[in-house]
Order: C-alpha cells, then structure tokens, then sequence
C-alpha cells in the first residue's frame, strides 16, 4: 500500500474510533451528556420510513433492503473533492425509545485505544481544562515537528501559530526542555481556537496555512452540513444550530466540548470535539465535530439519529471527513477506497446494535 493510502487508512480509523462510538453512545469518555430519556413533543403523525429514505442517498434496490431490516451503507455525495462522505441506515420495528436504549447501552464500551488523552472544556474555559494535555506518543519527535513548522498539510497551524513555534525554535530549546514549551504552548493554541469557536462559530475557526493557500475549516463543516437533506428535512432546528453556531440554539438542545489526543501512525493527534444534540419527539440526533484537528485531517462532521417512523424507527449515520490526504491528482479513486474502509469499519459497529434491535 502506497504512503497515500496507508494516511488514509488511519484517516478513517478515527473517524470509527473517534466518532462512530461516541456519536451513537453519548460521551462513553467524558460522562453523558444527552438526556437520560427523550422529552415527549405534541404528538403528530410519523413520516413512513419509505419517506424518510427519500432523502438519503441509496438506490431504490438499497432502501428496499432497509425496509426489509437489513443494514445498508452507500457512498454520500461529497461536497468537496477533499472530502470522504458515507451514510447508513436500517429500520428497526420497535417503539424509538427502545433503540435509543440500545444506542446507549454501548456507552459501557471501553475507551478506545488510539485515544491517549482527553478532557473536557467548561465554561469560558481556562488553561487548567487542557492540563493533561501531553504530546505522546514520541513527545520529543513530535515536539520538534511543531518547532520546525511550515505552511502545508503535515500540521495544521495558522500562519500565527506557526510564527508562535519558530519563536521557540529560535531559543535553540532541546530534550525535554522543548517538550515542556511546546506543550504549553499547544495547550494556548488550543484554548484559543476554541474560545473563538465558542464565541464566533463556524467563520472564528482560524484557517490552515497551506503555503500560498489557506485551508478554511469552517466553510468545510458548512458544506458538510448543507449537504444534509434528511437533517435539513426532520431536524431542521437542529440544522440551523449546526449552521448558525452559538445563534440560534433550539430549546432543549445539549452541548459538550473536548479535547483528544488520538495516536494515529505513531504521532499525537490532537482534536478540538463539539458534541451537541437535540429530542426529536421519542426520536433524537446527535452531532460530534471535530472542529480542529492538529494533522491527519481537516474536520469531521458526524451525525446519527433515531427517527420515528410509522414502522418503528429509522437509525441513520452520515459522517463526513475532510482530508488533503485524498485532495489533487487520483482523489476520486482515493475517496473511492477510502470510503469503502470507512463504511465497513462503521457498519460493523451497527450491525451489532441493528441485531440487538431485532431481538438476534
């Protein structure tokens, strides 16, 4: 496997460690953070599945398999060429509340192993929220790869943020020494994105200095977000919210913000997480974004829901990743494979809920 495709893989093992567990079991890390029971709404009458599949992207052959109960996985649209886009879904013949209770059952899952650190951002937040926060594995490795930083894809640093480590480069800082500086120096990066994210929403995020270029997170994750007919459809306060960030935050909605420190080809790889969810009616929907990634990748929007259905309920996923790592020359045929390691990393996990629903 060439260098390409071997990132890409790790790409979307995160994306299955990352955000396929927690988007579907709540905060399985950090303490749940969706409500324990689904807040009743005025009753009204449930869409058929068959409608709620119109706005998912499977043939007329697949959404036939997902009335049936089978577990089915397609290839999304991208809404860009950086990005790697699967959707999901089965039909489950229980009441909606039923599945919700499965879906956090698997909260009881162990944590992960590619996640080396993690905490949780209160409030305004402070520089005591990332204080666990350690470059490992490899520490002096990976310290002396923020020292020697420059514009392009190998981290993702603002033009700033790269002047702020060549300040310290220029202290000629070694061993541990560097490690120590470097850190505190990430743990400021870090609150600060997150204080504009916080503050500003999607146009805050600072963008990636690609060299003669600029990565924009935040028109990603708009993109991504636009792209979703079905949550525009049946959530679309929750759709505005992820648009309009921190506007326009429907009554009843949740949020959370982490930070994770993922092991990925033996480098730390630090992610900024905005977990947020929303009732719908006996059904909900959760998001996990990852609004800042250090390397690896751009962002990731996940989404999962349970949505009620005159038969029972629909469960869908859709999670879409932007990476350079799949951008330029030969990207369709890269997202190509990479979609497919991704959905069949995800469908594992949710074959084994989809048979817990069906009693197997």
């Amino acid at each position: 496997m060439d260098r390409s495709s071997s990132a890409e893989t790790h790409v979307l093992r995160l994306q299955h460690a990352g955000c396929v567990r927690r988007a579907m079991a709540g905060a399985i890390i950090f303490g749940v953070i969706i409500t324990p029971c689904l807040r009743p709404s005025l009753a009204m009458a449930a869409p058929t599945a068959q409608e709620v599949l119109a706005s998912l992207p499977f043939s007329d052959g697949e959404k036939q398999q997902i009335l049936q109960g089978d577990l089915v996985t397609a290839a999304a649209k991208e809404s860009s060429e950086r990005e790697l886009a699967v959707a999901m879904a089965f039909l489950v013949k229980q009441p909606p509340a039923d599945v919700v209770g499965l879906f956090r059952a698997a909260g009881g899952l162990k944590t992960d192993p590619m996640i080396s650190g993690h905490g949780q951002i209160k409030g305004e937040g402070s520089a005591d929220d990332f204080k666990g926060l350690v470059l490992k594995p490899e520490g002096e490795k990976a310290a002396r790869r923020y020292l020697d930083a420059k514009p392009g894809a190998d981290l993702n640093l603002d033009t700033g943020e790269i002047a702020a480590f060549a300040a310290l480069r220029a202290q000629n800082l070694s061993g541990a020494a560097a490690v120590e500086r470097v850190e505190e120096q990430l743990r400021s990066l870090l609150l600060a994105r997150y204080k504009a994210y916080r503050a500003g929403g999607l146009s805050a995020i600072a963008p990636y200095d690609r060299g003669g270029s600029k990565r924009q997170a935040g028109e990603e994750l708009a993109q991504a977000t636009e792209a979703s007919k079905l949550m525009a459809q049946y959530a679309p306060a929750f759709h505005r919210v992820l648009l309009k960030y921190p506007q326009d935050k429907p009554a009843q909605f949740e949020e959370g913000f982490f930070w994770i420190n993922f092991n990925i080809d033996d480098q730390p790889t630090v992610a900024l997480t905005h977990r947020m969810s929303l009732p719908l009616g006996d059904g909900y929907i959760i998001a996990d974004r990852h609004y800042y990634v250090s390397r690896s990748h751009n962002t990731v929007q996940a989404i999962a829901g349970v949505l009620p259905v005159s038969e029972g309920a629909v469960v869908f996923y859709a999670n879409r990743t932007s990476t350079d790592q799949v951008g330029g020359f030969g990207s369709s045929a890269k997202r190509g494979i990479g979609t497919r390691i991704m959905a069949k990393q995800i469908s594992e996990t949710f074959e084994k809920l989809r048979k817990r629903g069906a009693g197997k």
